[in-house]
């Protein structure tokens, strides 16, 4: 392996397990401290976004909700491109399909480990809607590294294919 590859290898993986480190962190929190966890930002984005600060309990239970989901998708988009990209940097000698069915298995399985196991815990559930956008956090960035690495790869392969019309001219 080279060096600048090992080098880039390390540092995604420390990014990696720190991403990975949170994502369980923050879903193996038993439900009290989960709903304390972020309640005052959920609470002054509500009043940013409604414009007032009193908001109908119903609907602050709504607004949560969806705050949360939201960022469900953005920390497991983030595990996406941050896990995609160390497994291509650390297996890159591999066939570009083996290093996508390493990627997506490993990000699919983290998705669906960390709702399954919430039953195990005080005071959570298991929500297959919630195990969905994970599945869905994870394939939106593994999708953007797919797409940056063809592009690359494709502007690699016809820098080439000038740089050999030129010298055969």
């Amino acid at each position: 392996m080279k060096k600048g590859f090992i080098a880039l290898a390390i540092i995604l993986w420390i990014l990696f397990l720190g991403c990975l480190g949170a994502v369980f962190y923050l879903s193996f929190q038993d439900g009290e401290a989960a709903k304390e966890f972020g309640s005052d930002i959920i609470k002054s984005t509500a009043k940013w976004y409604y414009g007032t600060e009193d908001i109908a309990p119903d609907i602050m239970l709504e607004f949560t909700y969806r705050f949360r989901q939201i960022g469900r998708i953005l920390i497991f988009t983030l595990l996406g491109i941050i896990g995609t990209a160390t497994i291509h940097a650390t297996f890159y000698r591999l066939h570009w399909v083996f290093r996508t069915l390493i990627s997506i298995t490993l990000l699919i399985l983290v998705a669906v480990f960390t709702e399954r196991y919430k039953v195990y815990l005080p005071t959570r559930h298991f929500s297959e809607r919630e195990m969905l956008y994970s599945i869905y956090g994870v394939l939106i960035g593994f999708g953007i590294v797919s797409i940056i690495t063809s592009i690359y790869t494709f502007a690699h392969y016809l820098s080439g294919r000038i740089a050999n019309t030129k010298v055969n001219a």
